[in-house]
């Protein structure tokens, strides 16, 4: 408040780390950003929530410790790893039965940085930049709006359900990688440089390259995993450090995490373990600590001192830290970039704290390590300087009687010491103001514009000037044909000279699964939004029968997330269908769809389908939800995936392949298998457990995927002989001109492919000229009798034996007449009889009912 009067913001101005573990709010100050404190005067929130007796809610800190320890079934904390899973992720409280999403529980987080806010400025906060990792998928963005603004009239026609969220009127999200810089780089006199963000947090893990040039700050490539953060230290002292140690003195039967039994011991040791961590952290010298208060199987009160080092928390940390430095290779080798092209390495979160992290940093990508400002605040900080480059109209505030309006249209923020503004004066009584001046006048020297004389429209144009290291404020003084000042609303406006972010980058590589099992890329990840949005389209094929008003005919769209080229590897967030009692004619295999997709600045994605021979439109808009497999289905996909990589792993031993053991070595460095097993165990009573078993075991898959692909390579090799022989015969026995153009084209594609060494892009290219040959003998009509012949053999598996045989009849007339076209229609009629187990062999979630068209 500055003298009673509510401060009128022109810019949202504030930013706030949600984070797994803990969160914070800061807001712009002047060049600079400053933490504001919760009620206890602490500058972080823990992300916690509690229910007492009473029906009362708590966040932070003591909601932490009952959560935790005292009450954890009427208390809920790392939510945020939940985010976007929907009834999954729900929490359910014992005492009070109420149920609540993860959104729902962080709303209740923002819900309490808004308060102190209110507490300590006397603002009522409106609108906020919120930050996500960069690894976080389109549901979880989505669910992080929501946590801030509540769902939207379409999402709950969608089924999403309804909250009023933490009741901001506008939320703008912010990859935190991109926060951390702006924190570091906003006045920086760097140019042409990399930077790579460093955040290894309490729940999440990202590295990110940034790219300081021309005054513009920008993503270059980024990475991250979503379950990679300290809290997994933590868990580690308790299970390979304490439990060994505690079970030797004392009769605790099946002691485990996962025992509710023992849930509350586990929770005061996780707790105590993270206070000792941090403690050796801080001193490098062990750090004794006790666990106590409850008895063992003998009835023997235990208590129990246990002295943690720092060779325990180096050994713990080790897997975890090589976890997060294969992610910077990655992502370094992506852009041709070694740690020497760095010219700085922002250590980011709290883990970054740990010296044994830092150390093992700066062993492996050298460079400067930067962490001059708090680790676990940075974030916040930038999150807030970030927020003072976005524009806020509130179109709720209530301007007094007798004010003008002025619709100012400036950046906030650039790169220019004098930046273009202009406006539209608005008088409230519609009175001519042709002839009124405007001015602007640094309030701190005192620098004027010149007076810009009114229109009757009301327009005007003209510059600033600004300096470097402030934040510029320019009152606005309106004057009438007399001179008098006229009050405004806004009354100033903002300028800093500064680096600026550039258009941000898409988070994940988004794409459509196909029915051949690959992959449409529509947005590749890193791709530059615009303010406008991102769109793409593409021309898809159908390659099954939709018959129109039949409800079991359905073709599916599932949208992807990741970077594989195969649909089973990657991330369904959403699957779009039309179904047979969507359309008014049946679409034939071959049909032409046109589908489009459009991305905004916030990471949120809606999908649109054209219909060519139905000429229609299709808004495809869906409510992005992660879906998980069952307990029972992850336990068996990681006994299949062990079964796989025992298999590879003796063909290797055979045959040698470098790059499968390369692959091998990766599995075994990060011990993926130990991993999933114990996360199989956790799962029984950690319901994040089970997002992140469904996560490594694609990452197992995928990596076994590898080194089977090596083993296979001789194979593929010749696969694409074969294919490629088999096309020239045909082509040149029955082919056009064109047709022989196209193969021509396609034999050097496919050497290109050889040449690349990967498996997959040659797989792709075989695929194409097998397409070639069959559209060539597509064209004979001897290829569509033997298809008959083979679909009459079929005849007793059809359902509707009776039109089976109608559609025979007409068949076997085509075929006397000559007549192909009519011949190929009964064919795909019946094909569609089938059942589709005999169509097409079972298919995965995430491969759908369409090809591209090349």
């Amino acid at each position: 408040m500055k003298g009673g009067i509510e401060m009128q913001r022109m810019t949202i101005d504030f930013g706030i780390d949600l984070g797994t573990t803990n969160s914070t709010i800061a807001v712009v100050d002047d060049i600079d950003a400053k933490v504001i404190p919760n009620k206890v005067g602490s500058n972080i929130t823990p992300s916690a929530f509690w229910i007492d007796k009473r029906g009362q809610v708590h966040v932070g800190q003591e909601a932490k410790l009952r959560a935790l320890i005292d009450d954890p079934k009427n208390g809920d904390l790392e939510f945020k790893l939940r985010m976007g899973r929907g009834n999954e992720g729900k929490k359910v409280f014992e005492r009070s039965g109420r149920e609540m999403l993860p959104e729902e529980l962080s709303a209740e987080v923002l819900k309490s940085l808004k308060m102190d806010v209110q507490t300590n400025m006397g603002e009522e906060l409106r609108a906020a930049v919120v930050t996500v990792p960069a690894a976080f998928e389109n549901p979880q963005t989505a669910a992080t709006r929501r946590a801030a603004c509540g769902t939207t009239k379409k999402e709950v026609e969608q089924g999403a359900k309804e909250m009023e969220g933490a009741g901001f009127k506008h939320c703008v999200l912010l990859l935190e990688p991109v926060a951390a810089s702006l924190a570091y780089g906003f006045q920086s006199e760097s140019e042409n440089v990399y930077w790579m963000v460093y955040d290894f947090g309490g729940g999440t893990f990202d590295a990110a390259i940034m790219r300081i040039r021309d005054g513009l700050i920008h993503v270059v490539n980024h990475d991250g995993d979503n379950f990679l953060g300290g809290k997994l230290i933590d868990w580690d002292i308790v299970t390979k450090k304490l439990v060994p140690a505690i079970t030797a003195q004392y009769n605790l039967p099946d002691f485990r995490r996962e025992n509710l039994r023992w849930e509350r011991v586990f929770g005061r040791m996780k707790y105590h373990a993270e206070l000792a961590k941090i403690e050796v952290c801080r001193s490098r010298a062990p750090h004794e600590f006790w666990i106590e208060g409850f008895e063992d199987a003998d009835g023997k009160e235990v208590d129990f001192a246990f002295t943690l080092s720092p060779k325990d928390v180096q050994e713990v940390s080790r897997p975890y830290i090589e976890k997060s430095l294969s992610l910077c290779r990655k992502t370094l080798e992506h852009e041709g970039l070694m740690g020497a092209n760095l010219e700085r390495i922002l250590m980011v979160g709290g883990t970054t704290l740990n010296p044994w992290v830092r150390e093992a940093v700066q062993a492996e990508l050298g460079g400067n390590l930067e962490f001059g400002i708090d680790p676990v605040t940075v974030v916040a900080r930038g999150a807030a300087i970030f927020a003072g480059t976005q524009i806020f109209r509130d179109e709720e505030a209530v301007v007094p009687t007798g004010t003008w309006r002025i619709q100012i249209e400036h950046k906030p923020v650039d790169n220019v010491s004098d930046p273009d503004i202009g406006g539209r004066v608005t008088p409230p009584d519609g009175r001519n103001i042709e002839g009124y001046t405007i001015e602007l006048v640094d309030t701190k020297t005192q620098w004027r514009s010149g007076r810009i004389t009114l229109g009757a429209d009301g327009v005007f144009m003209t510059q600033l000037f600004a300096e470097k290291q402030r934040r510029h404020e320019y009152a606005i003084e309106l004057c009438d044909a007399t001179g008098t000042r006229i009050p405004t609303s806004p009354d100033r406006v903002s300028y800093t000279l500064g680096v600026v972010p550039g258009d941000p980058p898409a988070a994940m590589t988004i794409g459509v699964g196909l029915a051949n099992g690959g992959v449409a890329t529509y947005v590749e990840k890193g791709a530059k939004i615009p303010e406008r949005g991102l769109r793409k389209s593409m021309d898809h094929r159908t390659t099954e029968m939709i018959r129109a008003g039949r409800a079991e005919d359905i073709l599916r769209i599932p949208l992807l997330e990741g970077e594989h080229p195969r649909a089973e590897r990657n991330h369904g967030i959403g699957v779009m269908t039309i179904c047979g009692t969507d359309i008014r004619r049946d679409l034939t295999p071959g049909s032409q769809i046109e589908i489009t997709l459009i991305i905004d600045q916030s990471q949120q994605v809606r999908l649109q389908a054209y219909v060519n021979s139905l000429d229609e439109d299709f808004e495809i808009s869906f409510n992005p939800q992660m879906k998980h497999s069952s307990m029972e289905e992850l336990r068996k996909e990681a006994d299949q995936q062990k079964l796989r990589l025992k298999d590879a792993r003796e063909k290797a031993e055979q045959t040698k392949a470098l790059k499968a053991d390369e692959a091998l070595s990766r599995i075994d460095n990060q011990q993926l298998i130990d991993h999933v097993a114990s996360l199989i165990e956790a799962a029984e009573n950690d319901p994040d457990a089970v997002a992140e078993l469904d996560r490594r075991l694609r990452e197992l898959a995928a990596e076994i995927d590898q080194v089977e692909d090596s083993l296979e390579w001789p194979v593929l090799l010749a696969q694409a002989e074969e294919s490629l022989q088999n096309a020239e015969r045909v082509v040149g026995e029955y082919g056009k001109a064109a047709d022989q153009n196209h193969l021509n084209s396609l034999r050097i594609e496919l050497q290109t492919a050889i040449d690349t060494g990967d498996p997959d892009l040659l797989r792709r290219h075989i695929a194409t000229i097998d397409a070639l040959f069959l559209h060539v003998l597509d064209q004979q009509p001897g290829f569509h009798v033997g298809r008959f012949n083979w679909l009459v053999e079929k005849a007793q598996s059809m359902r509707d034996p009776g039109l089976a045989e109608q559609i025979i009849t007409q068949g076997r007339r085509a075929t006397n007449n000559n007549d192909v076209e009519a011949l190929k229609a009964a064919n795909r009629q019946l094909l569609s009889l089938l059942p589709r187990e005999i169509q097409q062999e079972a298919k995965h979630a995430n491969i759908g009912g369409t090809i591209t068209m090349n």
